[in-house]
């Protein structure tokens, strides 16, 4: 199967989320001409994304607002995410039911997790098995994707590094995700919540949760930096090979 790769950089939240849902969509109506892709990017200026369903009330649009934070709703699930300085990936690729979809979330994390290797970085693995997150989200701090780890997503010492989601339309499957290179999504500690205690308290399971590449290495790692190594392990196969 012939994969296409794109690093289209930095652009707006509602302009990315246009070209994931674009890219889905012509996959959909002409998977002979189209090939599944693997497309990374930025987001300037940053940007909190809602996942599908979730409710936006807990944020506070002002301070998003003094803070020039755009807000966008993502075409798939998962909860509340500040993407700052950070890689996403997006890959569409076509898919048939939701049994498949599991095994694309499996073999793209591992793919991830290859690129990766190259920064030698000691307990970086995949979750082995899937967490219950009905007590979870009952809490408040299921509001932001980084606070828990869902199966194959990629962590450090227990620590959240890949936050990850899919859907599945029209026998395409649309995956995308955060990989963390600053810490700078814990900032949304104070974008969703709305007193000083519900902020700490955010902040704090956060910081516990979730950790970036960064701060493993104790030193910066850039877009580029990143973006070469997943690019380099794309050119190994010239796709995401599939368990």
């Amino acid at each position: 199967m012939k994969w296409n790769f794109e690093n289209t950089g930095y652009l707006s939240g509602k302009e990315q989320m246009d070209l994931d849902i674009s890219n889905a969509l012509k996959l959909a109506e002409d998977n002979k001409s189209q090939f599944p892709l693997l497309r990374i990017y930025g987001w300037k200026p940053w940007a909190i994304s809602l996942g599908k369903n979730q409710l936006d009330t807990s944020i506070n649009y002002q301070e998003c607002s003094i803070r020039g934070i755009d807000i966008v709703r993502r075409p798939t699930g998962g909860r509340a995410v500040l993407h700052a300085n950070e890689l996403t990936y997006c890959v569409t690729v076509p898919c048939k039911d939701t049994s498949i979809a599991k095994k694309w979330y499996e073999s793209i994390h591992l793919f991830l997790l290859r690129a990766l290797s190259p920064l030698h970085i000691s307990d970086l693995d995949y979750v082995k098995s899937q967490p219950s997150f009905t007590n979870h989200y009952t809490t408040d701090m299921s509001k932001a994707c980084f606070t828990a780890s869902a199966q194959y997503e990629v962590e450090c010492k227990g620590k959240k590094i890949i936050g990850s989601a899919q859907m599945v339309h029209d026998n395409v499957l649309l995956q995308h995700g955060s990989i963390l290179l600053h810490n700078d999504h814990l900032a949304i500690a104070e974008l969703i919540t709305r007193n000083d205690n519900e902020k700490r308290s955010l902040y704090e399971y956060l910081d516990h949760s979730s950790i970036d590449l960064s701060t493993i290495l104790s030193r910066e790692v850039t877009y580029e930096e990143c973006s070469d190594l997943i690019y380099n392990e794309f050119m190994i196969h010239h796709s995401i090979p599939f368990l």
